[in-house]
């Protein structure tokens, strides 16, 4: 599995997660984007339509709230 192999390489995802599968392909999630600079990949996010924050994630960001720049 891809996700293995990344998780053993690079660290990420930092916990591994009890359900790899949906981790990667969680129920609601809507979209996934990917940010490349120059051929890498520099970022990526999951857009999810259940209007909470999975817990997983809650854990590593430790905020629900999002700062955006204006």
């Amino acid at each position: 599995m891809v996700l293995r192999k990344v998780h053993e390489v690079d660290g990420y995802p930092a916990q591994w997660p009890a359900d790899p599968v949906a981790w990667l392909a969680p129920s609601k999630l809507i979209a996934a984007l990917v940010a490349e600079q120059s051929g890498a990949v520099v970022g990526h996010i999951g857009i999810g339509g259940s209007g909470e924050m999975p817990p997983d994630v809650l854990d590593m960001a430790g905020t629900a709230e999002i700062d955006v720049p204006v």
